[in-house]
């Protein structure tokens, strides 16, 4: 195999314990999250660009701890969200103001995931048996009142049409832009299974979901509706598997478990390629590229190493 070196940068300021993260990689903007404050940053000057300390001023809503631990990015509105002691949403612009927090999740959840092109957010339950989608829609300058000084001020509390979700402003904090935020539908598992791993395609509307049987489940990301299911694994040997990872590059679903790799073709239905590969190490983390003719897949293993594969000049 051949040895490739990679360039590390290191951005000046990166705290040393993140609870998440998320880039856009339009704008080159990174949100970290640690226990409590939120960073935003520059990765092309490699800058930071603002921090807050999010803990004091939402602990005070919650009269106690408030923790972030999933974030992802809202591509093209140039927002983040993230998730507030895995019950409630707080959304963030380029500029650290935030919207209200809104309790909108009855149960616990463990991360959310942002279905960019139909402005849709996923959460996984915290017993991994349902995931949820949330529509959300950015409100610019809402209800915009003034006081005697011709300050703006707003409501402190609203209730949506449906009466599932809370929306509560925080005294202290004037905010720039409110988010309407309703729970579109949900996503059960079959005969009570856990879900282990999900991925998804916008572009071909589906998700693809692995179950601690090592079955695939392929449903409709719009209906949610059950397409299909196979494993690529012997049923016999399950109990040796490890969970497996799962990555979608434009039509091949990449798989990867302690016992083979494969790549399958979604739109014709078959397999690329299928081989037992004898790593002496588990796959932890898979991640594909396939912008460029030097297509390859990338590989995090738990003995702490990056592998690099081609997949350009495989058969």
């Amino acid at each position: 195999m051949t040895n490739i070196l990679l360039r590390s940068k290191t951005i000046k300021g990166i705290p040393s314990e993140v609870s998440c993260y998320s880039l856009n990689y339009i704008t080159h903007k990174l949100l970290v999250c640690t226990k409590e404050d939120v960073y935003l940053y520059n990765i092309d000057n490699q800058s930071l660009i603002n921090n807050m300390n999010y803990s004091k001023r939402f602990g005070d809503l919650y009269d106690g701890e408030a923790s972030i631990k999933s974030v992802d990015s809202i591509i093209l509105s140039k927002l983040w969200v993230a998730f507030v002691n895995k019950k409630s949403f707080v959304f963030f612009n380029e500029s650290l103001d935030f919207s209200p927090i809104y309790s909108a999740e009855p149960n616990p959840a463990i991360s959310l995931q942002v279905f960019q092109r139909a402005n849709e957010i996923i959460t996984l339950r915290g017993d991994r048996k349902v995931l949820k989608f949330w529509k959300f829609e950015v409100v610019e300058n809402p209800g915009e009142v003034t006081n005697e000084e011709g300050r703006l001020i707003k409501n402190d509390l609203k209730r949506s049409k449906d009466g599932e979700k809370k929306m509560y402003g925080l005294s202290e904090t004037q905010h720039s832009f409110e988010v309407d935020l309703n729970n579109r539908k949900s996503l059960s598992t079959p005969q009570n299974r856990i879900i282990m791993n999900y991925v998804f395609s916008e572009e071909l509307s589906l998700m693809i979901v692995s179950l601690d049987n090592m079955e695939l489940m392929f449903y409709s990301l719009t209906t949610c509706e059950s397409l299909q299911k196979f494993s690529f694994s012997n049923p016999s040997n399950k109990e040796t598997l490890n969970i497996p990872c799962l990555a979608l590059e434009q039509e091949i679903l990449f798989y990867c478990d302690n016992k083979r790799f494969v790549m399958y073709d979604l739109v014709l239905n078959e397999e690329k390629l299928n081989y037992h590969h004898g790593f002496p190490f588990r796959v932890i983390s898979l991640h594909a590229d396939r912008s460029n003719a030097k297509s390859g897949v990338y590989l995090v293993t738990n003995d702490d190493k990056f592998h690099i594969f081609s997949t350009f000049k495989s058969k």
